[in-house]
């Protein structure tokens, strides 16, 4: 008798934990749905053959001969702007295969 009573309880307390378990939880809920991850948009704009000062958006001091480039202006004055870039190699060409491929120029034969 002793035996069938402990199995009862037993099963009494195991299945009350599974229940409780299984049941969901009212004070840790939010009816709210989580807000999605904004993500950046980044834009990054790569010019052949363009100089430092060739931009409108640059210094007086930088650009002597100002260019007319007022879209480009527009999106480098609501956005970030890297002024210190380095490039990995010395001239144009290995340079943008360089960024575009995203290896080093002496990986692929330059």
């Amino acid at each position: 008798m002793l035996l069938h009573r402990t199995c009862v309880a037993s099963f009494a307390g195991l299945l009350l934990v599974l229940v409780g378990c299984a049941s969901p939880r009212t004070g840790d809920t939010d009816p709210r749905p989580a807000a999605p991850s904004r993500r950046p948009n980044i834009v990054l704009l790569y010019a052949d053959d363009a100089g430092y000062g060739d931009f409108g958006f640059q210094p007086r001091a930088v650009a002597k001969m100002r260019r007319l480039t007022p879209h480009i202006d527009a999106i480098a004055a609501a956005g970030v702007r890297c002024a210190a870039a380095y490039m990995s190699g010395p001239v144009c060409s290995p340079s943008r295969a360089g960024m575009l491929t995203g290896r080093y120029q002496s990986r692929f034969g330059h």
